[in-house]
């Protein structure tokens, strides 16, 4: 995992909490990165609906920005506030 990736995930835990409503610490790993098949588990994304649609629906295209910042996403670090 790339150091960016974790640090951007520890930087972001209050604002994780705050958006999702529950802690991070379930999905970031400094070996493993951001489990992101939990992640669509816990906020029950329906079958059929990418996870990355589902949290822009529910959540705001900021929460998407941080979460694809945790996956190393191109569009995610162009962004100046993640």
């Amino acid at each position: 995992m790339y150091r960016r990736e974790w640090f951007l995930m520890q930087k972001n835990k209050n604002r994780f909490r705050k958006i999702f409503g529950f802690g991070i610490e379930k999905f970031a790993s400094p070996m493993f990165g951001f489990d992101v098949v939990g992640f669509d588990k816990a906020i029950k994304t329906p079958d059929g609906v990418s996870c990355a649609d589902h949290i822009k629906e529910n959540y705001g295209e900021d929460a998407l920005v941080m979460i694809e910042s945790f996956l190393g996403k191109e569009k995610a670090k162009d962004k100046e506030n993640v």
